[in-house]
């Protein structure tokens, strides 16, 4: 039986016999939210024609629900992760400063994937899919992130147990 199911058989195990799993929480970041607003169900379609020497393109964005739209700015101080978690909806990140180091809960070697400044990423697992990030480096590391997520989801991630499967 691979280490990941030995893993999910002993939360389960746990969660029926009342037992406590322990969630993973950051540490050494901070959150400073930007903006959050609720939108009516989403339903954009958008078509752009050629804009100055840019190639067409479209976007659509749907969604069943209401949504909230939240933007905030997560620090990263030198050693700082974030722990392992999950999150409500998809989630639209930007290192706008500094190098981060994220793990998948998924990827039974936990390998790392690196995301120098000026990357960006689009989270859309669903909400069962651990992930954790870290900053590896000795300087401060700043995301951009954008959750879109249910009306009145707060805080926009929680936080998961590890999934057993890295160093950490």
């Amino acid at each position: 039986m691979s280490k990941k199911r030995m893993l999910l058989g002993a939360a389960l195990v746990a969660a029926v016999s009342g037992a406590v799993v322990s969630a993973t929480p950051p540490s050494g970041i901070s959150f400073a939210p930007l903006a959050r607003a609720t939108y009516e169900a989403l339903d954009i379609n958008f078509k752009s024609d050629e804009f100055v020497n840019h190639p067409k393109f479209k976007v659509k964005l749907w969604s069943s629900h209401d949504v909230d739209i939240a933007t905030q700015i997560v620090t990263f101080q030198p050693g700082g992760y974030s722990g392992w978690h999950s999150h409500g909806g998809p989630v639209i990140i930007a290192v706008k400063s500094g190098t981060l180091t994220e793990y998948d809960g998924n990827d039974p070697t936990c390998s790392p994937t690196t995301l120098p400044q000026g990357a960006g990423k689009i989270e859309v697992e669903d909400p069962s899919h651990v992930h954790m990030v870290r900053n590896e480096t000795g300087t401060i590391a700043e995301l951009v992130v954008t959750y879109i997520m249910p009306v009145g989801l707060n805080p926009p991630r929680q936080d998961r147990p590890n999934p057993g499967n890295g160093p950490f």
